[in-house]
């Protein structure tokens, strides 16, 4: 039947940003994805992961999210249920560089903003360790309240990407500049959250020096970008973004 704000589609919830996952349903449904895996950074409870699932049961999507309590629930839930074959969850984070995270050095809002207090903490918190063939079991933290953290690059160097939906609560430009040479391959569409003011926390202010270096990498990349003009997340200068790569279907 036709969604509605009330009803949405059988079986689908867009969670609390409506009209962009909307656009991405769409987007999905018209055929104007390139070919290739979905890759959810941030997933949180699996919302967005499990709603992408659905639209597109012949891709592959995957769920990346460094809460390793709240992604168990989703796999209680969701993963190995019908029609969710092809939804993979990953205990991950997303950065320029392999390393760790350390989760209890984000105090600003606790766990539940996923990465929380953004790019200052996780570069801050993040080391760079030596390339591993084999990754840690997707469950097991490296240490304590820690998480491995990956890049995009090394996760997908052998997986074509058709789309990317990167929820990070500011950190998407570290995910991002792990993920250039994927970029610039495969030439997904993305979408992306841009805290325009700030960030998250005292001391972790981005500003809009940090606005314009997240824009500036998607017209290097020769990328379109659209700002979907909607509230998104718990800020109120917070929006989604969608990018589109050169020669794509895009609003006009």
């Amino acid at each position: 039947r036709p969604w509605s704000p009330s009803s949405g589609w059988p079986g689908l919830s867009f969670g609390n940003e409506p009209w962009f996952f909307i656009l991405i349903a769409a987007l999905l449904g018209e055929g104007h994805v390139p070919p290739g895996s979905i890759l959810d950074a941030g997933a949180n409870f699996g919302v967005q992961s499990c709603m992408l699932s659905r639209l597109a049961p012949e891709r592959d999507v995957h769920a990346f999210e460094p809460q390793i309590d709240i992604l168990r629930q989703v796999r209680r839930a969701y993963v190995g249920k019908p029609g969710f074959e092809r939804l993979h969850t990953r205990h991950l984070a997303l950065a320029a560089k392999p390393g760790t995270l350390d989760l209890g050095a984000i105090s600003s809002h606790g766990l539940a903003f996923s990465l929380g207090a953004g790019a200052e903490a996780l570069t801050r918190a993040t080391r760079a360790t030596k390339a591993q063939a084999d990754l840690a079991p997707e469950d097991t933290r490296v240490s304590g309240s820690s998480v491995r953290v990956e890049t995009i690059e090394r996760r997908f160097a052998t997986e074509r990407l058709g789309m990317l939906h990167l929820d990070m609560e500011g950190s998407e430009l570290l995910a991002l500049e792990g993920a250039r040479g994927v970029i610039s391959r495969d030439r997904p569409i993305l979408g992306t959250e841009l805290h325009v003011h700030g960030g998250y926390g005292k001391g972790s202010m981005q500003g809009a020096a940090h606005s314009k270096k997240h824009l500036a990498y998607f017209e290097e990349a020769n990328y379109t970008t659209f700002l979907v003009d909607e509230l998104c997340g718990a800020w109120h200068d917070c929006r989604n973004m969608i990018h589109f790569p050169p020669g794509s279907a895009r609003p006009h």
